[in-house]
């Protein structure tokens, strides 16, 4: 979540541009539970919204979910 946490420092800090980078990625690790990473995902940014440590917040985040 540090990447968040360093966008919204640089938010508040002044404003910023999005770039349009080209990016290519795999979808393969979420075939089949996209829905899933997705509701993941969210809890995760929402629990890290509201303070929860890093510690609790890693265990959810696991490579092997």
């Amino acid at each position: 979540m540090e990447d968040l946490d360093f966008a919204g420092r640089l938010e508040r800090a002044g404003r910023t541009v999005c770039l349009a980078p080209v990016l290519e990625t795999s979808a393969r690790r979420y075939r089949g539970r996209l829905v899933r990473a997705i509701a993941n995902w969210a809890a995760v940014c929402a629990l890290f919204s509201l303070g929860v440590p890093a510690s609790v917040l890693g265990r959810l985040c696991s490579p092997c979910r």
